[in-house]
């Protein structure tokens, strides 16, 4: 495949482009094993693009939450998704994007349940929040981590840092 030369180059953005060409080609020619062999790699090229695009310029956070972003939303059954979608929250968040970091994350507890990266992605959460100056979010979300993960050993910080932002926010009844 010319993709597959492409990607070989490291020109990854075209790589997926060229793949996405050829699984439409193939769809129209009724090749199954090529439609499967480029249904596969689509998702690949484009993660790889991001990583490259962090490893190029570590400092562009948008850029890198946009494009891991892509990855976890355009193709959630890929093996990396749910690490697309932690490392998007995780961009979004050095960005100085809060909302988006917020979402991001909650994508990967909502989406990605029983990954690795939901224990940190609730603790993230909270991070966000609280550094956005959103006292009574970030309690929530302590709250939820120390819910959902009673046996950690974060859990009881995490409920008593909930309960001072509570009574911060003014909430103390929560």
């Amino acid at each position: 495949l010319r993709a597959d030369a492409i990607f070989l180059l490291g020109r990854f953005d075209a790589a997926g482009g060229a793949y996405e060409e050829a699984l439409a080609a193939a769809r129209q020619a009724g090749a199954d094993s090529l439609m499967r062999r480029a249904e596969q790699a689509i998702p690949v090229a484009y993660y790889r693009l991001a990583e490259s695009a962090v490893a190029e310029d570590s400092s562009r956070f948008e850029r890198h939450a946009t494009l891991f972003q892509q990855v976890a939303t355009r193709w959630p059954r890929y093996e990396h998704a749910h690490l697309a979608q932690y490392r998007a929250g995780l961009a979004w968040s050095r960005a100085g994007q809060p909302r988006e970091a917020g979402r991001a994350l909650q994508a990967v507890c909502d989406s990605f349940p029983r990954c690795t990266y939901v224990r940190d992605a609730h603790l993230e959460i909270a991070k966000v929040w609280e550094a956005d100056g959103e006292k009574e979010k970030s309690a929530a979300a302590y709250a939820r981590f120390a819910g959902r993960f009673p046996r950690d050993t974060g859990a009881a910080d995490a409920w008593l840092k909930a309960a001072d932002l509570y009574t911060a926010a003014g909430k103390a009844d929560q």
